[in-house]
C-alpha cells in the first residue's frame, strides 16, 4: 500500500508540472477525391487531386483559358459540437465562392493569398459537401489588376495549392490571416534586440473564446533549437469573456541564440499551447529564425557582419 501511495503521489506531482495534452486541434490534408468541371451544367465531372490547374496550356500559349470552373467534394465530420471546423486554402486563382451543404458561406478574392473559412455553423455530424466556384477572368480590383493580355506571365488556374481541414476546440489560437490584426493574429514572434549573447523580443498569441461562458487560461511557449535545447515561457492567467478574443503578450529572451544566416539558416521550433485547468486545450507549432539586420552608410549587415548583396 505504501508503494502504491508513493506511485500515486509521484504521478500527481508529475501531472502538476506537465499539463495533460488534450488538444483537439488537427490539420488534415483536404486534397484528395475532388470532382472538377469547367461546365457544371453538362455534368462532365472528373476526379482530381489538389493542387490542380483548371487548364493545361500548350508550351507556347497565345490564348490562355479564362472563365469559371467548379470543384466539389464530400467529406465526413467526426468532431463533436464542442469543436470548430475550418477549411484552409493555400491558394485559389483568383476569385472563389464557397458553398457548404448548399449554403453560401464565403467569398475570397486574391489568388496569391491563403485564406481560412470557419464552416462550423454549416457542417453537421456525418457526411457533408463543399463546392467551389472559381473564376480567373480579368478583374481590376484583384491584384495584379491588369488584363492577362498585358502581363508577361500567366495566372495559375483553379485550386493550385494545398488545402486542409482544421478542427479546434472553442477556446483556440486563431489563424493569423483570418484574425485581421495588425502585427498580430495567430502566433506572432518578433525579436527586437539580437546579438550573439542574447535575443530579446515579444511573443503575441491571439486567442478566441467561442464558449458560452468565460474562460481563464495561460499561454505556454517552448522554443527548441536544432540540438534539442528548450526554453520555456509561461504567461500570467488571462480571462476572456464568451464570444470575445484576447491577445496575450509575453516577453521572451534566449541566451546565446543560434542565429539564422544565409549559410546556416537555423530555425527554432516554436510550440505554443493554451493551458486551461492544467490541460492543454489547443496547441500550435511554427518556426522562427533569429537574426539581426542593419542597413548603414557602410552597407548591409547580417548579425553584425557585413554582407555584400548583388
Amino acid at each position: 500500500m505504501k508503494k502504491l501511495a508513493y506511485i500515486l503521489l509521484s504521478a500527481l506531482a508529475f501531472a502538476a508540472c506537465n499539463p495533460a495534452k488534450q488538444s483537439v486541434r488537427s490539420k488534415v490534408n483536404f486534397g484528395a477525391n475532388w470532382q472538377f468541371t469547367k461546365d457544371s451544367v453538362a455534368g462532365n465531372w472528373q476526379t482530381v487531386s489538389l493542387p490542380h490547374t483548371a487548364n493545361v496550356e500548350q508550351l507556347v500559349a497565345y490564348h490562355q483559358w479564362q472563365g469559371n470552373c467548379w470543384y466539389k467534394k464530400e467529406f465526413e465530420v467526426n468532431a463533436s459540437n464542442s469543436n470548430n471546423v475550418f477549411l484552409y486554402f493555400e491558394g485559389v486563382m483568383h476569385d472563389v465562392e464557397i458553398w457548404v451543404n448548399n449554403k453560401a458561406v464565403a467569398r475570397h478574392q486574391g489568388g496569391y493569398t491563403p485564406f481560412t473559412v470557419n464552416i462550423s455553423q454549416w457542417v453537421k455530424f456525418g457526411l457533408n459537401t463543399v463546392a467551389l466556384k472559381v473564376n480567373n477572368q480579368d478583374n481590376p480590383v484583384i491584384p495584379p489588376g491588369k488584363p492577362l493580355y498585358d502581363l508577361d506571365f500567366n495566372y495559375y488556374r483553379g485550386v493550385y495549392r494545398n488545402a486542409y481541414i482544421i478542427t479546434t476546440g472553442k477556446l483556440y489560437i486563431t489563424d493569423a490571416a483570418a484574425a485581421h490584426k495588425t502585427a498580430g493574429g495567430g502566433v506572432f514572434v518578433h525579436f527586437d534586440a539580437v546579438s550573439k549573447s542574447s535575443a530579446t523580443g515579444t511573443l503575441k498569441t491571439h486567442v478566441q473564446n467561442d464558449f458560452a461562458d468565460a474562460k481563464t487560461f495561460a499561454v505556454k511557449a517552448v522554443f527548441t533549437d536544432a540540438k534539442g535545447n528548450k526554453k520555456e515561457f509561461i504567461s500570467d492567467k488571462v480571462t476572456v469573456q464568451p464570444g470575445k478574443d484576447a491577445e496575450v503578450t509575453q516577453g521572451i529572451q534566449i541566451a546565446s541564440p543560434t542565429l539564422w544566416s544565409i549559410t546556416q539558416p537555423h530555425q527554432y521550433q516554436v510550440e505554443v499551447s493554451i493551458i486551461e485547468s492544467d490541460k492543454i486545450v489547443d496547441s500550435y507549432a511554427t518556426k522562427t529564425g533569429i537574426r539581426k539586420i542593419e542597413i548603414t552608410d557602410d552597407g548591409f549587415y547580417l548579425n553584425d557582419e557585413k554582407l555584400f548583396i548583388n
